[in-house]
């Protein structure tokens, strides 16, 4: 293991404790688990969707989807995609998880317990990019290297959205967890000076191998379902965010006393909140208890 110094980010006021007054109680930080390699129960419910799918079972198959998923004559185009792909763990907060699965790419599944056991969000997978693997002994402060999600860092929280299906033109409230995340600082590509520490909470959880594959935060981010980027400023009394969900991308400004709260005194740790709502997407509040080890240059 390679030992390194604590990295010093003294622009982002690490020997201070911003304080928010904030209206709604917050969310508890709970813990987000990790799954065994063959994902548990969670990989049980994938190979049972596996076989349904490859058999033609189209109701057995519909039983292990959401609700608002039925395959009806198309599993044989979904077993297709997802016959080769093998568990390798995953994460697990209360009745949300998500399934690491592979096989010459990585890729996710997002589930949810229910009465009848687990089930998928979406018959098909979350399938994710890979960069290059950083060597961390020559760049120990280079992204990824220090970066890391669940379950060191501890994210609990939701977005809640309005979804319109088009179809029908009936609505529905749904509200998304947000349960892991990972922080980088941001340094400018010139002069290396501090431009903001990126936190990145997420509704599917971050694979550690594919985070270490990747040499930039926002690569990791895009390929996950219900994505907040919140760029802090340096002093640590505002930020701003961008959510990516159902509804688009959306856009939003929070500040210290209204909506952003952060106790920056531990110099490797950014523990805090966020609340806002965020215009034609929905409310968010999430709570964090991330690693700020690594350091990014550029945007």
């Amino acid at each position: 293991m390679h030992i390194r110094k604590p990295l010093r980010f003294s622009a982002l006021a690490i020997a201070a404790a911003v304080v928010a007054a904030c209206s709604a109680p917050a969310p508890t930080l709970q813990k987000t688990e990790m799954l065994p390699a063959d994902g548990g129960e969670v990989g049980k419910a994938f190979a049972e969707l596996q076989s349904a799918l490859g058999a033609g079972d189209d109701a057995h198959a519909s039983k292990l989807l959401d609700p608002k998923w039925r395959v009806n004559g198309d599993g044989s185009g979904y077993f297709a995609v997802i016959k080769t792909l093998k568990p390798t763990g995953g994460k697990r907060q209360g009745d949300r998880a998500t399934l690491f699965v592979q096989d010459e790419h990585y890729a996710e599944f997002n589930a949810t317990h229910g009465p009848s056991g687990w089930y998928f969000d979406l018959p098909m997978p979350l399938f994710l990019t890979t960069d290059e693997k950083t060597d961390c002994i020559a760049k120990p402060q280079q992204f990824p290297c220090g970066a890391s999600s669940a379950p060191d860092s501890q994210v609990s929280g939701y977005v809640t959205e309005t979804q319109v299906n088009h179809l029908t033109n009936e609505t529905t409230l749904v509200k998304e967890p947000l349960f892991d995340g990972f922080a980088t600082r941001v340094v400018s590509n010139g002069s290396k000076k501090p431009t903001a520490t990126r936190l990145i909470l997420s509704a599917t959880a971050v694979n550690p191998e594919v985070l270490a594959l990747n040499t930039n935060p926002s690569s990791v981010a895009s390929a996950l379902n219900y994505v907040l980027t919140l760029d802090i400023a340096p002093d640590g009394k505002s930020a701003h965010g961008k959510y990516n969900g159902f509804s688009g991308r959306r856009e939003f400004d929070v500040k210290d006393g209204a909506g952003l709260t952060l106790d920056t005194t531990q110099p490797k740790r950014l523990h805090g909140r966020v609340t806002a709502d965020v215009k034609d997407a929905g409310k968010l509040d999430a709570m964090f208890d991330v690693g700020i080890a690594s350091q990014y240059e550029g945007q």
